[in-house]
């Protein structure tokens, strides 16, 4: 008797894609919703995104410098942002390897008020999905749950859009009042990431016990992809980051989608039984085997088509934009 399947799935960079938005790389739908509320509040938006941006570089900084036993020089810049975030990121400031993530999105959300609840439900509603998603959803609708970092408003009403229940949506909760968005409901324990993505997963197996399919494409999937792994359960990389993608290779139920091919991970979830090897071959999909004997020449490909993902529905990013900032 085939086992029940419960798929846990990240949406940003899986169903939706990520865009390059006004010269700004890099923007998923939350990111999107804080770019255009910045722009309504006169242009704040591109500077939070790009402190982001020099956040993130220091990260990598930190973790390549520490495995290589050298110290950590900063540019003035980077200093810079340092200092204007050192309420929020105690552990860089430290030099610590691992940015406190949610302490910058509540930053964020914190410092643009003027974010509507009506904002975000229209970039849930509006924003751009990957070709072939809704074909994959609505397959897997009744085992598939929505696990995200982004605001829970977008997501639930992106989610609405392929039928997703709402009991099914796991995402970062704000508080609204009288329809403005004032920062996370309860600060930074409200964010869906890392650890409380595999908490979420965790809880939604004691509650629906099942084969477990977690599908994620950056750092902040890492624990969840992992537990899936520990738990019997598959952990599908899904055009990676390079961070995610060198995590992955130590998994033994893992496998690594080197293109946006949906018809591919509908079969992967239909055929998987508990052991990678009942998963048919594919030129799109690698095992962890194939990643680590290619892994340079594997990261370059899904670099690429990350990029090739950001300037094909960049188009729609535009519209989008313009439709909700009036330019």
């Amino acid at each position: 008797m085939e086992k029940k399947k419960l798929v846990a799935c990240d949406v940003d960079g899986v169903f939706a894609p990520i865009l390059k938005i006004q010269g700004q790389p890099g923007i998923d739908s939350g990111y999107f919703a804080q770019f255009v509320a910045g722009q309504l509040a006169g242009g704040r938006g591109p500077k939070f995104l790009a402190d982001a941006e020099v956040i993130y570089s220091i990260g990598v900084q930190v973790q390549v410098a520490q495995a290589n036993g050298r110290s950590v020089d900063l540019t003035e810049k980077q200093r810079n942002v340092l200092d204007e975030y050192a309420e929020f990121l105690p552990s860089l400031q430290k030099l610590v390897p691992g940015i406190d993530y949610p302490a910058v999105f509540a930053r964020l959300w914190k410092e643009n008020k003027p974010a509507t609840l009506k904002l975000l439900e229209s970039v849930g509603s509006e924003y751009p999905s990957m070709n072939g998603a809704d074909g994959f959803i609505k397959e897997f609708l009744a085992q598939v749950w929505l696990i995200s970092m982004t605001p829970r408003p977008i997501i639930s009403a992106f989610g609405k859009r392929f039928g997703v229940p709402a009991e099914r949506i796991m995402a970062t909760d704000v508080s609204v009042v009288d329809g403005n968005i004032l920062g996370l409901s309860n600060g930074v324990k409200s964010i869906v990431q890392g650890k409380r993505k595999q908490e979420l997963l965790q809880k939604l197996l004691g509650d629906f016990p099942g084969l477990p399919i977690a599908i994620g494409d950056s750092s902040g999937d890492w624990e969840m992809l992992r537990f899936s792994n520990d738990q019997g359960g598959l952990a599908i990389a899904f055009l990676p980051n390079q961070g995610l993608l060198r995590k992955v290779l130590s998994l033994e139920n893992a496998v690594v989608f080197c293109e946006a091919d949906f018809t591919a991970l509908s079969r992967v979830v239909r055929e998987f039984d508990g052991r990678t090897a009942s998963i048919s071959p594919s030129k799109n999909i690698c095992t962890v085997e194939q990643c680590v004997e290619k892994f340079d020449e594997l990261s370059a490909t899904i670099s690429k088509e990350r990029e090739k993902q950001e300037q094909f529905y960049g188009p729609l990013g535009e519209q989008l934009f313009e439709k909700l900032t009036g330019a």
